[in-house]
């Protein structure tokens, strides 16, 4: 039975929480836990790309994981900033909520349809017996 490897962070130097207060993100003691908002994201990517695309560098002055930083970098490359929005949890309408509402729409047609049949028998048949009398 293997066991899994615990991944262990490298405690801040001193150097490195003094520059992360002088940047106004965060005290630096546990931003690996912490969600950065979309602006400190684009200020940790901006950095890394006036450094050389220095990945490795900015996470560790920002205290961040490699991984996350190299996401943010490709994303940023890709797409600019509206890239690193976080849209988990907002669906758009997919092929399957257009093709619902598609069918919705027509069984409110044929209701209404079906509807205006009635009413319009209704009042046939009321003309009807005004007539006989």
């Amino acid at each position: 039975m293997a066991r899994k490897k615990r991944l262990t962070r490298k405690p801040l130097s001193f150097a490195t929480k003094i520059k992360l207060m002088q940047m106004n993100l965060d005290s630096g003691l546990d931003l690996l836990d912490k969600k950065l908002s979309h602006e400190e994201k684009i200020k940790v990517v901006k950095f890394c790309l006036s450094h050389q695309r220095n990945i490795r560098g900015t996470a560790e002055l920002y205290g961040l994981r490699y991984a996350h930083v190299y996401q943010w970098v490709r994303k940023y490359e890709a797409g600019g900033e509206d890239a690193l929005i976080d849209r988990r949890g907002k669906r758009g309408k997919g092929r399957r909520t257009l093709l619902l509402e598609e069918e919705q729409a027509e069984y409110d047609r044929e209701n209404e349809l079906e509807r205006l049949r009635k009413l319009q028998e209704g009042e046939d048949g009321e003309e009807d017996e005004g007539d006989s009398e």
